[in-house]
């Protein structure tokens, strides 16, 4: 399957820790309260926009970047294992 391309700018990469309930990003799971996850803030096709990624996701989601150098549909893609710096 092809997927497009876009014009994505990254404003700020954080880690952080999560204070209410988000959704990653990438597989569409909750983030729970306490849980660390990585917030990247970019401009997408001209528009402010915001990913919360769990930690391993965002690792999967920077290799799938590398790899193809193209979007992925939000929220679908699987949740890899557990990253090996979480405890």
């Amino acid at each position: 399957m092809q997927r497009e391309k876009y014009d994505v700018r990254v404003i700020e990469t954080r880690e952080r820790v999560a204070r209410l309930e988000h959704r990653c990003s990438w597989c569409g799971e909750k983030i729970n309260p306490g849980e660390r996850f990585v917030r990247i803030r970019c401009v997408f096709e001209g528009e402010p926009f915001v990913n919360k990624f769990h930690q391993e996701c965002n690792l999967a989601s920077e290799a799938d970047w590398k790899e193809h150098g193209e979007s992925f549909e939000e929220f679908t893609m699987p949740r890899p294992t557990k990253c090996p710096r979480q405890t």
